[in-house]
């Protein structure tokens, strides 16, 4: 598919872009998501345009508008595979943006946990070791989609059915 290194290289010049300030409180924090189809639209051609499309067509996050975004210093560009559930976590000072690229996945966010773990600390990261999430959304993370995990949002993989599930990931610290 031609379309995928410049979906990748769009990703990364904008996420090199966009700002970051890591907030303790994750009540005020939203998850963004986005279907495959929205993402599909967002690759379609401007009518009102001559000639087709040479440039943003589709818009689905500014950082201008979502006070999540401030001032990204740093991140990290990763693939990730996934083949089975994951405990629930959440780190301090990353934001995720997953983009789906193969499989399905669930994922919900937000929520409580569901036992008495304190969680084990590790890098900005907290783990809930053989937790899992009472409430939260859940989501289903299909080819094609796209998700925004705030800092300070617990997500966990609760289901792998589309195995493997892989994904371009981008970590903005």
């Amino acid at each position: 598919m031609r379309t995928t290194p410049k979906v990748l290289g769009t990703l990364l010049l904008a996420i090199g872009i966009l700002p970051l300030t890591a907030q303790n409180n994750a009540s005020n924090q939203k998850v963004s998501y986005y279907s495959a189809e929205q993402v599909k639209k967002a690759f379609g051609i401007d009518p009102a345009s001559p000639g087709g499309t040479n440039g943003v067509l589709g818009e689905l996050l500014d950082s201008k508008k979502n006070p999540m975004f401030k001032g990204a210093s740093s991140y990290k560009v990763t693939v990730r595979r996934k083949e089975r559930k994951q405990d629930p976590e959440f780190h301090r000072f990353k934001t995720h943006i997953f983009y789906v690229l193969e499989g399905n996945a669930t994922l919900v966010t937000g929520g409580k946990m569901s036992g008495s773990s304190a969680g084990v600390e590790g890098e900005g990261t907290t783990k809930f070791k053989g937790e899992t999430v009472l409430g939260g959304e859940t989501w289903a993370l299909d080819k094609g989609s796209i998700i925004v995990v705030p800092a300070g949002v617990v997500h966990w993989f609760k289901d792998i059915p589309g195995k493997p599930w892989l994904a371009f990931n981008v970590e903005l610290f």
